[in-house]
């Protein structure tokens, strides 16, 4: 394999559940060498998250920490244990980046401010993620990323006018601030190379997020509008949502944006009397009749399997696809053409599938080289191989609990 474009950075991850190691993870994908720091005695909260291999709990067998901690050594540190100072140090002399995404002031606490890690390693990168910044009346506010989906005002959005809110069924903001704090660091990178000089870096996870609230704030600054729930509708496309089709759950998505697009989804649908009917005639009236051209919609679809109406709206160059579980993503034909998908050997779970980043490099493709660590995995491997230590001096540690 050709050399990686992160190879010869190492990282340092002090963090947990679902941004930090999302970060970490992306650089790890293209060479870098970060080595996780956990707690045995406060694991990562996605260790205890599902789905679990076989349906078996365990510290080791989930599939959600798998994901974002792949391709990453770990070394288990109780850091307020007073000697764990002494291994975390020197591994921060040998690394290039930092990246830490506790509750501000806990690095403080454990004398690691940004001040104390730039005496330990002077052209160091620090990257700081957490949900509202480090300053700021509100920045101790401890949180995950369902508090954070709230707070950036998704869920208001998400569900029908007429129900309540429905939430986002996932930490949506974890899947978004991540690009932000990527690309900070690439710049980081790319500054230092030239300059010599690292970099401190305070990622509002928050305000990442809300970029992608822009409408909806542009709308009441514009309009004084307040937006909510439309459901599967917009206000620039009709029809458009999700349909019922043959078989159990089963469900295709279509969204039609021009009379042109509707005029020939009403041709595919063998309906070309729709097409002259008033009600329907151009987008602004096929909204305010939305209810009715719904049910003229679920009335084909029933009909046909998603995968049916796919093909022959896509032919027409309408927007389709059916609505996928995770069997129908597993065996994707695009995912696999594109190899997405990677099987590894875990240690605990046996053969386990990872996903892929999704984005290829040309001469440095990246890509899956390790499955996630068991906890302390590689403790003794990064103590006494990476950092040199001899064997005395970490039975010495051991039996002062500092890998607990």
């Amino acid at each position: 394999m050709n050399s990686q474009v992160f190879e010869d950075i190492k990282v340092v991850e002090l963090c947990w559940a679902g941004v930090g190691p999302i970060i970490c993870s992306y650089l790890a994908y293209f060479g870098a060498e970060v080595i996780k720091v956990e707690s045995e005695s406060r694991p990562d909260p996605t260790r205890t998250m599902p789905p679990f291999k076989d349906n078996i709990p365990g510290i080791n067998r989930s599939g959600f920490y798998g994901n974002l901690n792949s391709n990453k050594l770990i070394c288990s540190l109780n850091l307020k244990n007073s000697k764990s100072k002494d291994i975390l140090k020197p591994l921060i002399r040998r690394c290039d980046i930092v990246v830490e995404s506790f509750t501000p002031g806990v690095l403080e606490r454990l004398g690691f401010s940004y001040e104390e890690v730039k005496k330990l390693k002077r052209d160091v990168i620090m990257l700081r993620t957490c949900m509202l910044g480090h300053s700021g009346s509100e920045m101790n506010r401890p949180g995950y990323g369902a508090i954070l989906s709230g707070l950036c005002g998704f869920p208001l959005l998400t569900g029908y006018p007429d129900t309540e809110v429905a939430g986002t069924a996932t930490s949506y903001t974890d899947f978004v601030a991540p690009q932000f704090a990527l690309a900070s660091l690439l710049m980081a990178l790319d500054i230092r190379s030239k300059t010599g000089q690292g970099r401190y870096i305070d990622q509002s996870q928050f305000e990442s997020s809300v970029h992608f609230m822009e409408p909806v704030i542009l709308d009441y600054t514009v309009n004084k509008r307040v937006r909510s729930r439309d459901g599967n509708r917009s206000s620039y496309a009709a029809p458009h949502g999700i349909y019922p089709c043959q078989g159990a759950d089963r469900w295709v998505a279509i969204a039609v944006f021009s009379d042109e697009e509707w005029l020939a989804l009403c041709s595919v649908m063998g309906r070309p009397g729709l097409a002259e009917d008033e009600k329907f005639a151009t987008l602004d009236l096929r909204i305010r009749s939305e209810d009715e051209l719904d049910r003229c919609i679920e009335m084909w679809t029933k009909n046909h399997t998603a995968e049916e109406i796919t093909e022959l709206l896509q032919r027409v160059s309408i927007a389709s696809g059916p609505v996928a579980d995770g069997k129908d993503i597993h065996k994707d034909p695009q995912l696999k053409h594109r190899e997405h998908f990677k099987v590894l050997d875990h240690p605990e779970r046996g053969k386990c599938t990872f996903d892929s980043p999704p984005i290829i490099l040309s001469r440095t493709p990246g890509g899956m080289r390790m499955p996630d660590p068991c906890a302390s995995q590689h403790t003794e491997y990064v103590c006494t191989k990476i950092l040199g230590m001899p064997d005395d001096e970490f039975l010495n540690f051991l039996s002062q609990g500092v890998f607990e």
